[in-house]
């Protein structure tokens, strides 16, 4: 095959052999002074210019990379070629990569099979695709435990827990809770509390039936519709009532919640509490609400529009333990105490390692022990309390627990991967 003078000048060794003879032509005869600089003049110039080469295709590309201060001294380099990206590939783009190596010159001559090893690698990535383990979501347990100051059963109630409410809705995907407060202070004024707060929770579970079946729904996505739409039934009460709310989503454990008032949630991992809502005040004993707006004029200093509810989320985790109060159970039981209980039921190894009906007799358990603990401590005038540490910091020093209604939610979530 010939050889072009073009494709001879491409090679860098034959370029600087030319440069040279052309140099000693042009500089015979110079004195050795003008010699020697016109020599180190050429070797400057190339040493800062390097040639350039062509690839294949054509397009000029750098003989040498030079490195720069923002690129690793660990990434791989080549003189021919820019720097390698790697980027993950899924399954089927590591089979077709194997396959087109099987027509190629195997790596292993010395083998008897020389496709042995990429048969087997596209053997162990098919079956590792089969053995991945495939989350199939959570499963959630909740348990109820109430009690209120009265004992009276009105028509809208379910248990006698005086002006509290709570309601709980669990779909497919999803699983849905609600602790409402009403607010005792209108009974001055004749109105039942506990009629605006059930009303709140029946408008939830008409938003959950209609709108959070497919995709769970956050939790202050379902108060405000919930309240909107309550406020424009025709069997709107007068009253107002706190609320706090949680939304589970049961493929991955990402829970949503929304809190007006000093209904709070806190929530348990490995016998430590991870997390804890803060109540939402606006004086001492006066908490955020949502009321009617038929009737703002009794109450227009302290009402909470649903866009101003304390809104997180968290990544919930196997048997995580979320607890779930109106404030008659805020109010009496300090943290420690509410700790206690949790780790004398589940035990100090218990925690992740407890079976599904294990772990579901548990909640049942420590949900009716934090409402009988409370319940204890309300009735108890010379207790101390988290109530009457607070009203002593409000310039009211009292002892005693708050004499309330008392509900509690205790909620649990069970990896269902877990094989236990």
């Amino acid at each position: 095959m010939a050889i072009t003078a073009a494709e001879v000048f491409k090679n860098r060794l034959t370029q600087k052999v030319i440069i040279i003879i052309l140099t000693l032509i042009i500089t015979w005869g110079m004195p050795t002074w003008q010699f020697l600089t016109l020599l180190l003049i050429f070797a400057i110039f190339y040493t800062l210019h390097p040639s350039q080469v062509e690839t294949q295709q054509g397009e000029p590309i750098a003989a040498a990379i030079t490195q720069s201060q923002a690129q690793s001294r660990y990434q791989p380099r080549s003189e021919l070629r820019p720097q390698l990206q790697l980027q993950p590939a899924s399954t089927h783009t590591y089979i077709s990569l194997a396959e087109t190596r099987r027509q190629g010159v195997s790596l292993l001559p010395y083998l008897k099979n020389p496709e042995a090893p990429i048969n087997n690698f596209i053997q162990g990535i098919q079956q590792a695709e089969k053995k991945k383990p495939r989350h199939s979501g959570f499963s959630i347990f909740a348990y109820f435990a109430v009690v209120g100051k009265y004992e009276e059963v009105r028509p809208w109630m379910l248990l006698p827990v005086g002006d509290d409410a709570f309601w709980r809705h669990e779909c497919e995907c999803a699983s849905y809770s609600a602790v409402c407060d009403g607010v005792g202070g209108w009974r001055v004024k004749g109105v039942e509390a506990s009629e605006f707060s059930w009303g709140l929770c029946d408008a939830f579970e008409k938003v959950a039936k209609k709108d959070g079946t497919g995709i769970p729904l956050s939790a202050k996505t379902v108060l405000s519709r919930g309240y909107y739409d309550y406020l424009n039934s025709d069997k709107l009460a007068q009253g107002s009532s706190t609320a706090c709310l949680i939304s589970i989503n049961k493929a991955n454990g990402r829970a949503t919640t929304a809190l007006i008032g000093d209904s709070q949630y806190a929530i348990i991992r490995g016998g430590t509490i991870l997390y804890k809502s803060d109540p939402q005040v606006i004086a001492f004993n006066t908490p955020g609400q949502l009321s009617s707006e038929l009737y703002l004029e009794r109450c227009a200093t302290i009402t909470t529009k649903p866009k101003e509810a304390v809104a997180h989320h968290h990544q919930l985790a196997h048997q995580d333990i979320i607890i779930m109060g109106s404030d008659g159970l805020w109010d009496n039981l300090y943290d420690y105490t509410i700790l206690s209980i949790i780790g004398d039921e589940i035990g100090c190894d218990g925690f992740g390692r407890l079976k599904k009906n294990e772990m579901e007799a548990k909640i049942q358990s420590i949900s009716e022990r934090l409402r009988n603990a409370a319940y204890e401590i309300s009735n108890n005038p010379t207790a101390c309390s988290p109530f009457s540490d607070e009203s002593t910091r409000a310039g009211q020093p009292r002892c005693g627990g708050k004499y309330d209604d008392i509900t509690v939610e205790v909620i649990t979530l069970f990896d269902n991967s877990f094989n236990i």
